[in-house]
């Protein structure tokens, strides 16, 4: 999954993109309340599944499986769920928690 940020607003660029991909895409489905255009292709002997949305007016989030996305955009949301790394984890001893970033 890919997650791009950009300083500009997307809007348009978003409203035109979702306008041409309606034909051409497997299908529109919404995930979590956002618009998600779904395409499918062949590479080699793989059928791919990859899914496009534009979650708030500078994102742009591209993933190739259904779950990674839903989990994003129900946490942007604000759904509460399992953190990704949990707190017993030996490599939280190396972080420096109050270090600005």
């Amino acid at each position: 999954m890919r997650i791009a940020i950009f300083k500009d607003d997307l809007e348009d660029s978003r409203d035109s993109f979702m306008r041409d991909a309606a034909p051409v895409a497997v299908r529109i489905e919404k995930i979590e309340g956002q618009n998600v255009a779904v395409f499918q292709y062949q590479s080699e002997q793989d059928l791919w599944t990859m899914l496009i949305a534009f979650p708030q007016k500078g994102v742009v989030l591209v993933a190739t499986n259904e779950g990674f996305p839903r989990d994003v955009l129900a946490r942007m949301r604000g759904a509460q769920g399992e953190r990704a790394f949990p707190d017993n984890l030996p490599e939280w001893n190396h972080v420096n928690k109050q270090a600005q970033f």
